[in-house]
């Protein structure tokens, strides 16, 4: 599926970890403006957690990445609900979206992991 090559992360990975720190970051700049600092720090939060996270390592399929998905898909479900109580019903669907998005990645992670886990045990 995803080769790791020697330079670091995939040029898919790389583009999902920008797209990611723009959406939070840009959302929770906006969220701040609106005065509503809880979601802006959680997102502007979210977004240096993609930042740090690449930094940091080049791998993709471990444990915390999986969690740090996980963690995503709860921040963007927040969003969500938050845009659909205001009756934003377009941002709300979109927020439903990437909510979906961050949680079939997690559940692919966690497949990805078990399987990498279980083959190094039989060996």
């Amino acid at each position: 599926m995803e080769e790791q090559n020697k330079k670091g992360l995939t040029l898919f990975t790389k583009i999902s970890i920008a797209a990611n720190t723009l959406l939070f970051g840009i959302t929770g700049i906006l969220y701040l403006i609106d005065k509503n600092n809880f979601l802006g720090l959680l997102l502007l939060a979210a977004g240096a957690m993609n930042i740090l996270y690449s930094i940091v390592t080049i791998q993709t399929k471990n444990y915390f990445f999986m969690i740090l998905n996980f963690l995503f898909a709860g921040i963007s479900l927040i969003v969500c609900l938050d845009y659909l109580l205001k009756n934003v019903n377009f941002w709300g669907m979109v927020w439903i979206g990437i909510t979906l998005y961050f949680l079939i990645t997690g559940f692919v992670l966690l497949v990805q992991v078990k399987n990498k886990k279980l083959k190094s045990t039989q060996n």
